[in-house]
């Protein structure tokens, strides 16, 4: 049987890993890239500064209502994928991929 204090060393890196990534990810994908695109992509080729802060006005009223469209999308799902995902006692089918196809892809 393998001790609790062996067990210990490989889970602490690893919770650090995924507590930064986590958060790295959900503050590029929601402050960096939101300003980026609302600023930078949404005025391009705009002539003059009304132009420009028009434009950037509009990119960011687009990207916030397909946020929230998005936001609303994934609530309603978020429960039951949940729960498909632990349920069965196969936790991780759902990340490595089952070994039957999905419903969406024929049987070879």
């Amino acid at each position: 049987m393998i001790s609790p204090r062996r067990l210990r060393p490989p889970v602490v890196p690893f919770a650090l890993w995924d507590g930064g990534m986590s958060a790295f990810s959900s503050v590029i994908l929601t402050f960096v890239f939101a300003t980026y695109v609302a600023s930078g992509v949404a005025s391009e080729g705009a002539v003059g500064e009304e132009a420009i802060t028009a434009a950037q006005a509009h990119g960011s009223q687009v990207l916030t209502t397909w946020q929230s469209i998005g936001a609303v999308a994934v609530a309603p799902l978020a429960p039951p994928l949940g729960n498909l995902a632990d349920s069965g006692g196969a936790r991780n089918a759902l990340l490595r991929g089952s070994r039957r196809s999905p419903p969406w892809r024929p049987s070879r």
